[in-house]
């Protein structure tokens, strides 16, 4: 190996590759590519892409205007019912 006339044996390979976890295999063998492999990211649990990548797109202010009107309805409606199971429980008393 020193002289260039032998290649590098398996178990030489395997006893670096066991000390030395970032050295690049393919350029231990072939002497192509980087001596060293990157360090891998760290792994992340959340995918930081924003909503429009997947065909949404912000409401129009006139949606908007729809769904708060709706949301006022339905509160009113809510009310009226509270009011009324109120009234209701007070005249089981």
């Amino acid at each position: 190996m020193v002289r260039g006339v032998k290649g590098i044996s398996k178990t030489v390979i395997n006893g670096l590759l066991l000390g030395h976890k970032n050295v690049n295999v393919h350029w231990l063998l072939t002497g192509e590519g980087e001596m060293f492999l990157r360090e891998p990211a760290a792994p992340v649990d959340r995918v930081a892409e924003d909503a429009a990548a997947y065909g949404k797109r912000p409401l129009l202010l006139g949606e908007v205007e729809g769904i708060l009107e709706a949301h006022k309805q339905e509160m009113e409606e809510l009310r009226a019912r509270v009011a009324r199971l109120e009234e209701e429980m007070g005249k089981g008393k």
